[in-house]
């Protein structure tokens, strides 16, 4: 049986296939000979298939047939996923910076008064 790694490297902004032989176990896959080099553990749990799995500046999604379609499809909307968390994550610091900016106005005013 074959497993496909499909690789999102941020850095070269491309997705990269590699196919790997394995040995189906009850709960997991061993590689025969050995996984891609990018992935480096010794099995592949069964409840990883179709999942995502995150390595520095990688994702790798795992599947036990060839579909790059689904696979981009799965990218794609982790990417919009991302910079949705990303978009939030920026308008909580744009919140909290005006609270700040208030606290400071509310010191000054004070400070002015009480001069």
């Amino acid at each position: 049986m074959k497993l496909y790694f499909y690789f999102l490297e941020g850095r070269k902004s491309c997705i990269r296939m590699e196919e790997c032989e394995v040995e189906e176990k009850a709960r997991t896959y061993r590689p025969i000979d050995r996984f891609p080099s990018a992935f480096r553990r010794s099995i592949v749990r069964k409840d990883e298939i179709g999942r995502f799995l995150a390595l520095i500046d990688t994702s790798i999604i795992i599947l036990t047939e060839k579909d790059p379609e689904r696979v981009a499809e799965l990218f794609s909307i982790r990417c919009r996923n991302d910079i949705s968390r990303a978009r939030n994550r920026i308008l909580d610091a744009e919140t909290e910076i005006e609270k700040t900016n208030d606290i400071l106005d509310a010191i000054e005013e004070w400070r002015r008064e009480n001069m």
